[in-house]
């Protein structure tokens, strides 16, 4: 009622696709001083940022659950500017607890999107307010956002970076039980080390990932750590063992909807089938794997399939 009646008076401006209200940025400018002057803007900050804490949860098991990758994307970016308010303001406030229940869904939306900047940024900074507020005390949250900002790093190509925000992940979390997240760590790690030439290592990395995601039944990790081994045996020029692990990986995505992960297969389907000269075989995947990465607006997936 009291935002129809706002609307009345033209102060709000209701959207009739979203159904979402706007206002105009001086009056949006007057309102924060007015809530400022008023004594209740802590107050209120803190509300908002319970709530958005309080909607992750939905949304991540609205899209794991239901696998509708698109549309949650959808959902999760009508969101975004309030989700990174809610962030920096827990970031800022030192809020630990709420920066935890964050986290995933935010990297998720940054890694699908191909917002790699902004995504390295987000976490950079926060995993530095941690270690200067926290450190040793937080030592699983640290290792968390460090992992996530080097995926980040790794997509911009600043790999030695990474390799120093991972190294520096795993020393916080390998010592803990945190086995989920352990493992997503040596996965990102076994990323890295096969695109920087190490191909022992990252097999050895995803192969340890692999083992703690199957005994979590962890079908989003097995399906990940799958393709890193697939990548691995492409470099080595297995193509035998690359297009097994491959399907295998492409099978699970399919059947959980990760369609960001069955894009990146077909593309890397596609380089094989290159490579082996049956060119007209690479076009249909890498024009599926386009098709994907477009409907998901991920200019990440899409330069892939160009460099590819």
């Amino acid at each position: 009622r009291n935002l129809m009646t706002l609307a009345n008076k033209s102060l709000l401006h209701r959207n009739a696709d979203t159904g979402r209200y706007t206002i105009h940025e001086m009056l949006r400018q007057y309102a924060a001083e007015q809530l400022q002057k008023s004594g209740k803007e802590i107050a209120t900050r803190e509300k908002h940022m319970a709530f958005y804490a309080d909607n992750m949860t939905t949304y991540e098991k609205h899209y794991r659950d239901t696998g509708q990758l698109v549309s949650s994307m959808r959902i999760f970016e009508r969101d975004i500017e309030n989700i990174q308010a809610a962030w920096q303001y827990a970031s800022d406030n030192t809020r630990f607890d709420i920066i935890d229940e964050l986290m995933s869904g935010l990297f998720h939306f940054y890694d699908t999107r191909g917002w790699v900047v902004k995504g390295g940024e987000v976490f950079g900074r926060t995993a530095d307010i941690v270690k200067a507020e926290a450190n040793d005390a937080q030592p699983i949250l640290l290792g968390k956002l460090l992992a996530r900002q080097a995926k980040f790093l790794f997509y911009r190509g600043a790999h030695e970076q990474a390799l120093g925000a991972l190294q520096e992940s795993l020393s916080r979390i390998e010592d803990t039980d945190n086995d989920d997240e352990l493992a997503f760590t040596l996965s990102i790690f076994a990323d890295v080390l096969s695109y920087s030439g190490d191909f022992a290592g990252s097999q050895a990395m995803c192969e340890r990932s692999l083992v703690i995601f199957r005994n979590n039944n962890d079908r989003w990790g097995i399906a990940t750590a799958l393709n890193n081994l697939g990548v691995v045996y492409y470099y080595l020029e297995d193509y035998e063992q690359a297009i097994t692990h491959y399907e295998e990986s492409m099978a699970i995505s399919r059947e959980i909807g990760d369609l960001s992960g069955v894009a990146a297969i077909l593309s890397n389907l596609g380089a094989i089938a290159h490579d082996q000269q049956k060119y007209e075989r690479a076009i249909e995947l890498y024009h599926e794997s386009m098709y994907i990465s477009e409907k998901l607006h991920d200019p990440y997936g899409i330069a892939a399939i160009h460099v590819n």
